[in-house]
């Protein structure tokens, strides 16, 4: 993909090509040139993760809400579900956990069969079948 910049810095996008309709290209050019014009209008937008400044707007003029770049995006995801503690596993009582552990047999009462059972996820059933333990942030 080929970088433009404008009074904003670099975009993630790049200049529209011709593609054998001239009504299509002029559509194509002129979403091109609005969001351009909207970009440059609009105050910088600088990323918490990695620090790097974006136009305020996204292709469509809304808001932005995230970085455009995916992988920053993934680990802000991640570090955004890390701090709400969705990636940990539930406290299960004691004696579900030794419920799961007696009643698993593969084929017949796997993974997805307990995990709906009992409420949880099924790497959840998994990891309490296999033993793995989770250390405690």
């Amino acid at each position: 993909m080929d970088d433009r910049t404008d009074s904003t810095g670099i975009m993630p996008w790049s200049e529209p090509t011709y593609s054998g309709s001239p009504d299509t290209y002029k559509r194509a050019l002129g979403g091109y040139r609005r969001a351009i014009q909207r970009a440059s209008t609009t105050s910088t937008w600088t990323c918490p993760t990695c620090g790097t400044p974006w136009a305020g707007v996204n292709l469509e003029g809304k808001p932005r809400r995230g970085c455009p770049d995916p992988q920053c995006a993934s680990l802000a995801r991640g570090a955004r579900a890390r701090a709400l503690g969705r990636h940990r596993h539930p406290h299960l009582p004691p004696e579900t956990i030794a419920a799961i552990r007696q009643e698993y047999r593969p084929g017949v009462r796997g993974y997805k069969a307990l995990a709906q059972e009992y409420g949880c996820h099924p790497t959840t059933v998994r990891d309490i079948v296999k033993g793995v333990t989770h250390r405690e942030d």
